[in-house]
């Protein structure tokens, strides 16, 4: 009598995990959202930092070659003497 109640029981735990998984859809399953929200953000936090990059970016500078000059170090010395006149 005991192991009848408790193959009775055991099959109807069975058989509500069955119709639970065959009756599921896939996005009705809590865990396959948070394993596709953690790429998800990811890939929208990179597009919302491409377009703010794109929005701010630093104007270029541009060089001019031909008017380069040779900056030398100040002597001390020179120029206490050069203000002292």
């Amino acid at each position: 009598m005991k192991a009848q109640l408790l193959q009775r029981r055991q099959n109807t735990l069975d058989q509500r995990n069955n119709t639970q998984n065959e009756s599921r859809p896939w996005y009705k399953i809590p865990m396959v959202w948070f394993v596709m929200a953690l790429p998800l953000t990811a890939v929208v936090a990179s597009i919302i930092t491409l377009v703010i990059a794109a929005k701010h970016s630093p104007d270029v500078i541009q060089h001019n070659r031909h008017s380069s000059k040779i900056i030398t170090p100040v002597d001390s010395d020179k120029t206490e003497q050069g203000n002292s006149n």
